[in-house]
């Protein structure tokens, strides 16, 4: 059965932190510092309404996309200084 749009799961083992979230795809995250309290909302467009309408993020969403990039710029920097490995036969 497909889950509507805001829809989220979530599991804790005591350590780590999963959560599932749909938006227009599923989207699952692991953490062991954020939760998904508080549950904000953020405004996606609806196909079938042709308008914007609110759906529920829960906060470890909007925590990755918010400190994403910092990330992203780690990765490109620390790929230009990663020394070429080759074995031998």
């Amino acid at each position: 059965m497909k889950k509507c749009r805001g829809y989220f799961e979530h599991a804790c083992d005591g350590e780590m932190y999963v959560c599932r979230w749909n938006d227009s795809a599923a989207v699952t995250i692991a953490s062991n510092y954020y939760t998904h309290f508080p549950v904000g909302t953020v405004k996606r467009f609806s196909r079938a309404v042709k308008k914007h309408v609110d759906v529920a993020e829960p906060n470890i969403i909007r925590q990755y996309n918010q400190y994403m990039g910092g990330v992203d710029v780690m990765d490109k920097m620390l790929s230009s200084y990663q020394p070429k490995l080759r074995s031998r036969k």
